[in-house]
């Protein structure tokens, strides 16, 4: 299975085009996503809905280091990691995406705190 399409979603994400649409993030978050933040915290897909249309564009901000892995004939997982532009903050991230109703995706997504 070619998991690169997977990389190009999650760059989606990151995408201020993706950010300002709630029907874009529908469309790329399963209806029963859930994030696990930095923090511990677990979100709903609706909340990460709406904190990302309210963040809106992130000029700040680098994505890089992608791995793909295929975990089922319908699953794969996107490992990677974000850091605003100095390095001071560095994120190590994980999504899950799910093939389903012919188009990929998101329904689960971790992020954890890198110290630097």
């Amino acid at each position: 299975m070619n998991l690169e399409i997977l990389i190009e979603l999650e760059k989606n994400l990151e995408a201020e085009e993706f950010r300002s649409s709630r029907s874009k993030l529908e469309n790329l978050l399963h209806p029963n996503f859930k994030e696990v933040l930095s923090t511990g915290a677990v979100w709903s897909r609706e909340q990460v809905i709406e904190a990302l249309l309210k963040m809106g564009d992130i000029d700040d901000y680098n994505v890089y280091d992608f791995e793909t892995f295929e975990l089922g004939s319908d699953t794969g997982m996107v490992i990677f990691k974000t850091a605003n532009n100095d390095k001071t903050k560095v994120t190590q991230r994980s999504s899950t995406w799910k093939f389903e109703d012919g188009k990929w995706m998101n329904i689960f997504h971790h992020a954890t705190t890198v110290k630097v």
